[in-house]
């Protein structure tokens, strides 16, 4: 769950590559924008709303497994699951500007086909 951020950065995510691969530079800015604001963004804010009492509700029983020999520290790893949320978001705000600025004719073209290391 905590690669998922690094994994956007690195376009490296599934997609569903009908148009996107022989779209322009500026189809695909367009394609991301729209994508990061209508897809992205509003399912990063409902895991994240929708886990803070799951996992504040973990931390104040300091929640360990049911199982015999189970792990311990399970409300540990229910702090991920927001975690991985907050993460997305802000790269995902990394993606949407930039692909705000092809769009404005200010940034590299490449950056609205993904970001790869060399448009850091």
């Amino acid at each position: 769950m905590l690669g998922a951020a690094y994994t956007l950065k690195h376009d490296s995510h599934v997609r569903v590559d009908i148009f996107y691969q022989k779209a322009s530079p500026l189809t695909r800015a367009w394609t991301n924008l729209l994508g990061t604001l209508l897809l992205l963004f509003p399912t990063c804010v409902f895991i994240l709303i929708s886990s803070l009492d799951y996992v504040a509700t973990s931390w104040s029983i300091q929640e360990g497994s049911r199982e015999t020999g189970g792990l311990d520290g399970v409300f540990l790893l229910k702090t991920v699951i927001p975690l991985m949320a907050v993460l997305l978001l802000l790269q995902g705000c990394s993606l949407a500007l930039r692909s705000a600025l092809v769009i404005a004719g200010r940034g590299p073209a490449e950056a609205g086909a993904g970001i790869a290391d060399k448009d850091l």
